[in-house]
């Protein structure tokens, strides 16, 4: 990523002025790919100018696909809830199979978690290769380090926007990123 960065053929989104992005770019067919999930998908469809599909990332390890990171979402219901009841049913419903169905079928926005409403994606005409993000659910994994840790994802963003905006070296990248991930982490043990 930083060889293709420095060399031009790739952009880094937070090198773009405010208020633009990837997926902005993408949309107006100035860059050929964006890193995206299915929550691109309702967008990317009422764009009647673009068109696309979801591919893996290329692999230097001869396997099609290779374990991708799993956005997650947490949804949480107060003991101290005066509608502690409904909200049980609720979060019962919305994650169920039948309320992710009632969620994402369409040009939903997420891939089911339950894997009874695959049919979802297989069946979906837009993208065509949408089964890919079905194989890149079935084999990734989810990085809750990031999400478990305060401050974490901000402070390794930051050294990553330094490596992509040229402004660091990829070796001292990596020391930083792996020292700060290991300081933070340590430093939010229970």
């Amino acid at each position: 990523l930083t060889k293709n960065v420095v060399d031009g053929n790739f952009t880094y989104a937070g090198a773009l002025p405010e208020g633009q992005g990837g997926d902005a770019m993408f949309m107006s067919n100035q860059t050929a790919f964006v890193s995206a999930g299915r929550w691109f998908t309702p967008m990317f469809s009422e764009n009647e100018a673009l068109e696309f599909d979801y591919i893996p990332y290329p692999t230097n390890t001869g396997e099609q696909i290779e374990p991708s990171f799993i956005a997650t979402a947490y949804l949480a219901v107060g003991d101290h809830s005066k509608n502690k009841e409904e909200a049980l049913r609720f979060l019962s419903y919305y994650t169920s199979e039948q309320g992710q169905r009632d969620r994402l079928e369409d040009e939903g926005n997420a891939v089911p978690s339950v894997t009874t409403a695959d049919d979802i994606i297989e069946n979906a005409t837009i993208p065509e290769h949408a089964n890919y993000l079905i194989d890149a659910r079935d084999i990734g994994k989810v990085e809750d380090k990031q999400a478990l840790v305060p401050g974490l994802s901000d402070q390794l963003e930051s050294i990553l926007d330094l490596l992509f905006l040229g402004q660091l070296e990829l070796d001292e990248a990596v020391v930083r990123l792996e020292k700060t991930a290991n300081e933070l982490i340590e430093a939010n043990q229970p």
